[in-house]
């Protein structure tokens, strides 16, 4: 009962740091030390279990991932890539709307930890060109991002509730469809209706059906360029590459097209500025001669002039590429440094290490197998343990694997399990998205700088929408 007790008390401490704008990552420590003290005792237990947590491969791997991903997310922003894919898709959806609420939910059919850090930049980027505040734009994020998990097949809860409940699939995956659309609609009534429903149309292309669909082609081209660096990263994860490996890919390319269109600019721009100086050398009343001086007038430093002074040019030339070399890789460098999030990743290091010391507890299995036995109706039970597990664990796999383990004993051989099914799945889905230390809200968070209360705020219209919504479902079939 004391462990029982400790995680409460850590779950608490963590809760209102974190409301009292302590940084997460202090608020993870102060809870670590509180279950720690309880759940295992001893200081060598406690480092051990630290140790084990942050050299297991997924932590560390997790780690490199976030890092990469504010690499990726910092270079796409600055070479315009970012701004091109906002656009382009807006330009293909036509509806600022559509594009804020399909972003996040294609995103969300990636299943990584962390994943809606990877949908937040663009979001941020449309949500601020629509007036929409911070807390609404991770709000959207959030939501959206997590409205596919009721009902696309190919995720890992869908798949393992049908698994262990024995309900075929696409039969789970159809009775939840109400459910992802009330959070949909949810989110729009609280989020998406005050903004205009269409987007930036040209005049020339209204109401002449070629222009619009050609246009819209060549939208939906500059898309797929634009965002190549982070489809990339999906089809490598996709195809079995670890997700950190794959984002460094992405990286790389994202790199590689930023040098290359700096390059083009500042050739542009070097261009422009030596026919300008050939055209005032050349008099305003050179006609057409200027132009076929401006070749010859370019090639000045490598003509006769140029052999005057041969050793000298070659090399300053040599040095002058060492020096940009150098100061390409300090830039590199700093960039590093300055996409690396520390306190982010502090804090997600302290979570991983808190989950490892709740995973220790002797007692918690103990306690989940003793509510069975107070008289709660099963499908309440069904819903409320698995609301507790995700909560405790911010894992839909752990709750959907310790929820059964520990209820389905409890049904009548013969029972159609579909209710039940849906009630683990959809409560897990609740307290995992809730969890103070769920992996995608902490990122979020961070990243839109809001506050915790104020998005919890956020969420109360779509989720009262989705338990309307399971509530009519469970009646439908029981």
């Amino acid at each position: 009962m004391l462990q029982i007790a400790g995680l409460i008390l850590a779950f608490l401490a963590i809760v209102l740091l974190v409301l009292r704008r302590v940084p997460l990552y202090l608020a993870m420590l102060a809870g670590i030390v509180i279950i720690s003290a309880v759940g295992i005792g001893s200081p060598e237990g406690i480092l051990e279990v630290a140790l084990s947590s942050l050299s297991d491969r997924t932590t560390l791997e997790l780690l490199a991932a976030l890092g990469l991903i504010g690499i990726l997310s910092r270079l796409m922003r600055n070479s315009g890539l970012l701004d091109r894919m906002v656009w382009s898709l807006q330009e293909v959806l036509r509806s600022t709307r559509a594009t804020l609420g399909v972003v996040p939910a294609l995103f969300g059919c990636l299943p990584v930890p962390g994943g809606a850090i990877l949908s937040a930049p663009i979001v941020d980027r449309l949500g601020e060109r629509s007036n929409l505040p911070p807390v609404q734009r991770c709000a959207v994020n959030m939501v959206y991002r997590h409205i596919v998990f009721f009902t696309v097949p190919f995720l890992p809860n869908l798949v393992l509730t049908s698994s262990l409940s024995g309900v075929p699939l696409m039969k789970l995956a159809a009775y939840q469809l109400p459910l992802a659309a009330a959070a949909a609609a949810g989110g729009w009534f609280a989020y998406l209706r005050r903004i205009a429903p269409g987007s930036h149309f040209d005049p020339a292309t209204e109401g002449n059906d070629t222009k619009g669909a050609n246009r819209r082609f060549r939208s939906a081209v500059d898309f797929v360029a634009a965002a190549f660096p982070l489809l990339l990263a999906i089809v490598l994860t996709l195809l079995g590459i670890p997700f950190w490996l794959a984002l460094l890919g992405g990286a790389g390319i994202a790199l590689l097209m930023s040098i290359i269109a700096r390059r083009s600019v500042s050739g542009l721009g070097a261009l422009l500025s030596a026919a300008a100086t050939a055209q005032r050398q050349l008099g305003p009343d050179s006609g057409a001669e200027s132009d076929l001086m401006v070749g010859s007038d370019l090639q000045l430093d490598s003509g006769s002039d140029s052999n005057s002074v041969p050793d000298f040019n070659k090399s300053f030339g040599f040095v002058h590429s060492i020096a940009r070399s150098i100061g390409s890789l300090f830039r590199g460098l700093r960039l590093v440094m300055a996409s690396a999030d520390l306190p982010l990743l502090g804090a997600v290091a302290g979570i991983m290490v808190f989950r490892g010391v709740v995973g220790k507890l002797e007692a918690l299995p103990e306690i989940l197998g003793g509510l069975s036995s107070v008289g709660i109706p099963l499908n309440l039970l069904f819903f409320v343990l698995s609301v507790v597990v995700g909560t405790v664990t911010s894992s839909v796999t752990a709750t959907l694997a310790i929820s059964f383990a520990i209820l389905t004993p409890m049904v009548q051989p013969g029972t159609d399990l579909l209710p039940f099914a849906i009630l683990v799945n959809v409560g897990g889905f609740v307290g995992y998205f809730l969890s103070p230390i769920h992996l995608c809200q902490i990122l979020c968070l961070e990243y839109f700088q809001v506050h915790m209360g104020d998005l919890y705020r956020q969420y109360v219209i779509p989720l009262t929408a989705v338990t309307i919504a399971l509530v009519g479902v469970i009646l439908l079939i029981t």
